[in-house]
């Protein structure tokens, strides 16, 4: 089953179901398979590249079948149309998040006996076990507010990427873009947010993205709108670090409000704007579109390179550079 749950600030203006289900299918995220435990009732389950336990698993037949869903191999072809960055399947992830691992497992084994003899009756009587719920009274919030801890932590996670931007300035590309530094040469690419992610890590003893994000929220309540949703939002936290903007949104939603600005007034027709809202999304996660993306998800299941050329024809290599330079600057 699919839900699919739309906000208000949406980027998808359309609720009909088709077109929900249609953008589930093709487009990139969220790439989440869902599957109950169950493995007998014949559900094919694709190759995983991550296999998350959310349960207790008490049999080790099961558990095995379990991480059998992770060693399935998958045609690297299949593989790069979902995940664009993978050559090949070397290996599986395994979050064990309720210590499926560590827990005591046993074989099942047949049941002996007559089945339809029941068993005797042994130990103590039953108890009445049923819990005892106050619905009447309400509950009421006695205090809101972060503990002097967190408070102390926040300051020292806005204090060290602070000091990071400093003393990194002169070796990551990136910072000196972002910093509209005079002399910044060349443009935002994924490599160099890459670097500037891993010396950010390096630097601040494993500072991250997210941990920047969550910081600002504590300190700035009023000023930060969203969650963080992908690495790209590192912009929109160093310009607000910066104090280049005022309020600290997700990379996501900015893209969109600039894309609205740059599509105003222009003719396209209804296809060609749902691929302009695909690359607008590609944009968002790879700061860049090239030919060879559209060979890949979702493009790839609606007609690939050859489409989108028969759509835009001579005109398409302006639009998307127009595009990239409107959504990125």
């Amino acid at each position: 089953m699919l839900t699919y749950k739309l906000f208000s600030n949406s980027r998808y203006r359309s609720d009909r179901p088709e077109d929900l289900i249609r953008r589930f299918r093709t487009q990139l995220n969220p790439r989440i398979a869902v599957s109950v435990d169950m493995i007998s009732t014949g559900t094919d389950i694709k190759p995983l590249e991550c296999l998350v336990f959310m349960r207790a698993v008490r049999s080790s037949g099961y558990f095995e079948q379990m991480i059998g869903r992770g060693v399935r191999t998958i045609n690297p072809e299949d593989l790069r149309a979902v995940t664009g960055d993978a050559d090949a399947k070397t290996h599986f992830i395994i979050v064990d998040a309720v210590g499926v691992y560590e827990s005591v497992k046993t074989d099942s084994q047949a049941l002996s006996g007559d089945p339809s003899t029941p068993p005797e009756p042994n130990g103590a009587p039953p108890r009445d076990h049923n819990q005892i719920l106050d619905d009447v009274s309400v509950d009421q919030v006695l205090n809101t507010g972060f503990t002097p801890q967190s408070s102390t932590q926040v300051t020292r996670v806005i204090h060290a990427f602070k000091q990071f931007i400093d003393q990194n300035m002169d070796d990551l590309s990136a910072l000196q873009i972002l910093c509209e530094r005079p002399g910044a040469q060349g443009k935002l690419t994924v490599d160099s947010l890459n670097k500037l992610e891993e010396s950010l890590q390096q630097h601040s003893n494993g500072l991250t993205c997210e941990s920047l994000w969550f910081a600002y929220q504590n300190r700035f309540p009023n000023k930060v709108r969203g969650s963080f949703e992908w690495r790209t939002d590192i912009i929109s936290i160093i310009r607000f670090a910066m104090g280049y903007t005022f309020f600290l949104d997700p990379f996501s939603a900015i893209v969109n409000r600039k894309f609205e600005e740059w599509i105003t007034g222009k003719a396209f027709t209804q296809e060609q704007r749902e691929w302009l809202e695909m690359v607008r999304d590609h944009i968002a996660t790879s700061l860049d579109i090239r030919m060879s993306d559209f060979e890949l998800a979702p493009f790839a299941e609606l007609g690939n390179g050859a489409k989108v050329y028969q759509l835009f024809g001579d005109d398409l290599d302006n639009i998307l550079t127009d595009l990239t330079e409107k959504l990125v600057s």
